[in-house]
C-alpha cells in the first residue's frame, strides 16, 4: 500500500499571479491584504464540485481517500501500486537507494 497526495491545480492562475503582484506592491491599494483561507479557496482553488469529482474518481478506481483539505488543493489517499498505475496510466517503478532503502515512484510525470 502506498500513501499518496494528489495536488490539484489552482483555478485562474493569471488572477492569482496578479493578486500576488498587487499584494506585494507598496503602491497598490491591496498592499499586504490578507485573504482568509475561505476567501483564498473561493477565488483560487478548484470548485467544491471539481474537488468532489476528483475524490469520486479516486474512489471509483479503488483508491481510498484518507483526508481532504479545506483549501481544496490537496487530497490524501492510500492505494496499491497497481491501483495507482491503473487510475493514472503511469508506470510505478520500484527503486533502491543505499541510504534510504526501497521506494516506489512513477517512471514519468502523470498526465
Amino acid at each position: 500500500m502506498l500513501n499518496i497526495s494528489i495536488i490539484l491545480p489552482v483555478r485562474n492562475p493569471p488572477a492569482l499571479r496578479q493578486f500576488l503582484r498587487e499584494v506585494n506592491d507598496p503602491s497598490s491599494p491591496i498592499y499586504r491584504r490578507v485573504l482568509t483561507p475561505q476567501q483564498s479557496a473561493e477565488q483560487f482553488s478548484p470548485t467544491a464540485q471539481q474537488y468532489q469529482a476528483v475524490a469520486e474518481f479516486l474512489e471509483s478506481k479503488g483508491i481510498v481517500v484518507t483526508r481532504t483539505w479545506p483549501n481544496r488543493l490537496l487530497i490524501d489517499a492510500r492505494a496499491t501500486a497497481a491501483q495507482i498505475q491503473g487510475a493514472f496510466h503511469t508506470p510505478i517503478g520500484l527503486y533502491e537507494l543505499a541510504v534510504r532503502g526501497t521506494f516506489f515512484a512513477p517512471e514519468r510525470e502523470p498526465t
